[in-house]
């Protein structure tokens, strides 16, 4: 499927994509901070008493005074009721809700009687008697949920992604990125211990190496009487195993066949007179 979103994130296992390179630049400052210079992210602090909140954008901050620290809210203008609220959204809720705004769409489908205030909700309703048709142009699959339908694009209508810089084509774009990161551009999460020169290209990865090696942090055998730990859940879930199934391992081992060198050896030792 095609795009109308050209500036999308390169940051590994990230697939946002944006209409403006500002929006990118917004996302990348605020999911992302880890992979700009110190210093370059601006901040926008709450000047209120004994409130130290810190935002990405000046509008993240207006709302948070809005919301905390200010007495503006939205009223309710139907006769008789004196109902005030924060959030405009919650104001709208509230009047389609409590005050029986006049039904304007009724389901036009036999033997449905439903009737929605909104357009919104009416268009919502009509998907459960339609479906939720395959986007693809060349596909006229109908699918009851929309994730199903979702689903089924990413598995038959996915399109390969190539890399920009040397025209390589993957077929799932977290592994095109992984591969533009860690070829390309030589972005590698580095270990911030001091003498430690360990990088890696997941920060997965990385915290996982503070954790074992510079924290000790370990995961040790709960099974009473066993002291034994691990640098990973899967070296403990192993190991827990044995305790709980003894025999698993004798019975399901596989007999190793001997090596080529010593079958050599014990036909020549077959050969020899005596």
């Amino acid at each position: 499927m095609e795009t109308n979103r050209p500036f999308e994130c390169q940051i590994l296992g990230c697939d946002k994509s944006y209409t403006r390179r500002g929006h990118l630049k917004r996302h990348i400052e605020s999911a992302h901070p880890e992979t700009l210079p110190e210093g370059s992210v601006k901040t926008f602090s709450c000047t209120y008493e004994d409130c130290d909140k810190e935002y990405k954008s000046q509008q993240s901050l207006n709302k948070h005074i809005l919301r905390n620290h200010s007495d503006t809210r939205y009223k309710c203008d139907t006769d008789g009721c004196e109902e005030t609220f924060k959030k405009r959204h919650h104001l709208r809720l509230h009047r389609l809700t409590k005050h029986y705004l006049p039904e304007h769409y009724s389901c036009t489908y036999d033997d449905c009687t439903e009737k929605f205030s909104t357009k919104k909700a009416f268009q919502k309703h009509l998907k459960k008697h339609e479906g939720y048709p395959c986007t693809d142009e060349e596909c006229d699959m109908i699918f009851e949920k929309f994730h199903l339908m979702q689903k089924h694009v990413a598995q038959v209508h996915r399109k390969p992604s190539k890399c920009r810089e040397c025209g390589k084509m993957f077929k799932y774009r977290r592994l095109m990125v992984y591969h533009f990161n860690h070829v390309h551009t030589g972005f590698v999460f580095n270990c911030p211990y001091e003498g430690c020169e360990k990088h890696y290209t997941q920060k997965s990865n990385l915290n996982h190496h503070i954790n074992v090696i510079h924290k000790n942090e370990r995961f040790a055998c709960h099974i009473e009487g066993c002291d034994q730990s691990f640098m990973s859940t899967m070296g403990l879930r192993k190991h827990v195993n044995k305790h709980l199934n003894p025999d698993q391992e004798k019975t399901s081992r596989i007999p190793k066949k001997p090596s080529r060198r010593w079958q050599d050896v014990a036909e020549r030792l077959c050969k020899i007179n005596i």
